[in-house]
């Protein structure tokens, strides 16, 4: 008879990915009795059509809270066209008798990092630019500092590293429409030098 298995999937969510490298985390996990536990991660493109799934190896989990953790890669195509993403657990060996307790868990980009809360605040990114030339950094009030690099030169949030154009555009959160970040950019890369010359 094949074992049961359990699925706990969490919710699908926004992905912009600027490293091939990913690493899915549980930091504290156990179970009453041996159990196995993977994940399953599966990439979407705009339209939610399934474009990368990747399954992990398993993990041997016991009554005795341990922190698990696999880094992977995609491929570069699958990192440029992934509008979405969704993480799935697959565990063997629960039972009503036998649950599962976890906590802590966290997808992040490149090798493994500690575990931070979401929207925690961080005192230092590294901000790289993938598709576009410009970056908004967010206040919790809702107003914006739009970073424009057209070189994209990656810089951190709390330094701007050196660049040979850097363009900041402050926006806030009740500004008009014809304000918006993608505008001012439009407009900045579309500019060229006017000469007025005076004739006698």
């Amino acid at each position: 008879m094949a074992e049961e298995l359990y699925h706990i999937k969490f919710p699908k969510t926004n992905a912009i990915f600027m490293d091939n490298k990913l690493t899915f985390s549980i930091s504290h996990i156990k179970s009453r009795e041996v159990s196995t536990v993977y994940f399953i991660f599966t990439s979407y493109d705009m339209h939610e059509n399934l474009i990368y799934t990747y399954n992990s190896e398993r993990w041997v989990v016991d009554d005795t809270y341990s922190k698990c953790s696999t880094t992977f890669d995609i491929p570069t195509d699958v990192m440029e066209d992934s509008a979405y993403y969704q993480i799935e657990l697959v565990c063997a060996g629960l039972s009503s008798e036998n649950p599962l307790y976890f906590n802590q868990v966290m997808l992040n980009e490149g090798e493994e990092m500690d575990y931070h809360t979401p929207s925690e605040q961080i005192d230092s990114m590294q901000v790289k630019f993938n598709k576009n030339s410009y970056a908004n950094l967010y206040t919790p009030n809702g107003n914006s500092l739009q970073v424009i690099r057209p070189k994209r030169d990656k810089f951190l949030t709390n330094q701007l590293t050196k660049s040979n154009c850097t363009v900041l555009s402050p926006h806030l959160f009740n500004e008009k429409d014809i304000d918006n970040p993608v505008n001012v950019f439009l407009e900045f890369i579309n500019q060229t030098e006017q000469r007025i010359d005076v004739l006698r």
